[in-house]
């Protein structure tokens, strides 16, 4: 078993052009700056998150377990009760960071797998997502912006990431059968067990609005 994927992006869908706008541009400046290390692996994410009757499946759990990083698309929604599928992905994802990083050398083993891009809302970023990561804030981009893969603002950010991904790739390649053993029969947790996890992790989360301060 191998990766077949650079990155899974992960995030809470809008109704609004914004995180559409955000999310679209993300996928087309990130795969320009991944082409160079990583060629013809794509990055993954889920277009049929939309579609009416949509569920987690096999297929999706694998490609997460397929893929050397994820990329978090934070907002201060992505951490909901109601809809719980990104704290799914969230914890899919941490199980297999933990799990992968033991398996490398320990001077390899400092930095994570997940990479947070807060596009608004950092001061609501639970501490338990940034950790030893990665952290990138893209919370001045407007729909006034140009193309991500054009913004001279954001696109050195976007170029850092593709070249983080690709470390973690080099060593995660060295270990690359055990880290995606299993990755056919691989399973995002379920809904209720994602809310509970929620309860127990998410310090300011409330059963209508995700955070509040005091």
């Amino acid at each position: 078993m191998a990766f077949n994927y650079s990155c899974f992006i992960s995030y809470r869908h809008g109704k609004y052009e914004l995180i559409k706008r955000f999310v679209d541009d993300l996928k087309d400046a990130l795969s320009a700056e991944l082409e160079p290390y990583f060629g013809q692996m794509e990055i993954y994410i889920d277009s049929e998150r939309l579609e009416p009757g949509h569920l987690y499946n096999k297929k999706l759990s694998a490609a997460l377990c397929q893929s050397v990083c994820m990329i978090i698309v934070y907002t201060p929604q992505y951490f909901m009760e109601d809809k719980a599928y990104c704290t799914r992905e969230f914890m899919a994802m941490e199980d297999l960071e933990t799990r992968r990083i033991s398996l490398l050398e320990p001077e390899h083993q400092s930095n994570g797998l997940i990479i947070p891009i807060v596009l608004r809302g950092g001061n609501t970023v639970p501490p338990l997502i940034t950790g030893n990561r990665i952290f990138k804030s893209f919370e001045n981009f407007t729909l006034a912006e140009e193309r991500l893969i054009q913004n001279r603002n954001f696109i050195a950010a976007i170029g850092e990431i593709a070249s983080y991904i690709h470390e973690r790739y080099k060593h995660l390649r060295k270990v690359e059968n055990t880290a995606c053993g299993g990755c056919d029969d691989f399973e995002i947790p379920e809904e209720e067990t994602a809310v509970n996890w929620l309860k127990e992790h998410v310090e300011f989360l409330a059963p209508k609005f995700p955070f509040r301060n005091g």
